[in-house]
C-alpha cells in the first residue's frame, strides 16, 4: 500500500467513527425530545408537527424503549430501508411499505395487539411494527444481530444476509 491509500483509509475510518458518534448524539437528543413530548402531550398530537425525520426519530426512541430494542439498531434499519423517511414509500419488488419497509403480506395486522394502529403508511404505526418485528427476530436469534437482520430482511442465504448487514452498518454502528 502506498501513502495515498493509507491516507484514504484513515480518512474513511475517521468519517465512519464521526458518523457513529453523530448518530448516537442524534438518538440521545431525540430521546430527550420524545420524553418532553410525552409529558407535554400524551395524545402525541405535538409529534405530528415535526418533520418526517424527526417523527421517525421520536417514534423510534419511544418504541425502542417500549419494546427494549436498541434505538441505534432500529434507526439504522429504518435508514437502510428508507433513508429519506418517506411514510408512503412502497418497494416494487416485495410489497414492503413505510419507513421500516414492513412486508404487507406477512406482517399486516400481526402486531395490532401491541401497536396502537395498523396504518402502515403512518410513521408511528410503521415504526411500531418495525421495532416489534426487530424484537421478535432478536428473540428468535438469541440476540445475534447478523441473524436478526437477516431474518428482518428476509435474506435466504449467507450472502444476502451479509449484504444486508453491510448495508445497515453504513448508517452507524458495526455489528
Amino acid at each position: 500500500m502506498n501513502t495515498e491509500d493509507l491516507t484514504a483509509i484513515v480518512i474513511f475510518s475517521i468519517a465512519i467513527t464521526a458518523a457513529a458518534i453523530i448518530n448516537h448524539v442524534a438518538i440521545a437528543e431525540h430521546e430527550r425530545r420524545i420524553a418532553a413530548l410525552e409529558q407535554a402531550a400524551p395524545d402525541t398530537v405535538t409529534v405530528y408537527q415535526l418533520s418526517n425525520e424527526d417523527q421517525r426519530m421520536a417514534w423510534i426512541a419511544h418504541y425502542a424503549r417500549q419494546f427494549d430494542v436498541d434505538s441505534n439498531l432500529a434507526l439504522q434499519v429504518s435508514r437502510a430501508e428508507n433513508f429519506r423517511a418517506i411514510p408512503d414509500a412502497w418497494s416494487r419488488t416485495d410489497c414492503c411499505v413505510g419507513v421500516m419497509q414492513i412486508h404487507v403480506g406477512y406482517h399486516y395486522g400481526k402486531y395490532a395487539n401491541v401497536c396502537d394502529g395498523n396504518d402502515l403508511l403512518t410513521i408511528r404505526d410503521n415504526v411500531c411494527y418495525g421495532i416489534a418485528l426487530l424484537r421478535e427476530q432478536l428473540k428468535l436469534c438469541n440476540g445475534d444481530i447478523s441473524c436478526t437482520l437477516g431474518r428482518y430482511s428476509g435474506a435466504t442465504n449467507d450472502s444476502t444476509r451479509k449484504e444486508y448487514l453491510d448495508h445497515v452498518e453504513r448508517y452507524g454502528t458495526s455489528y
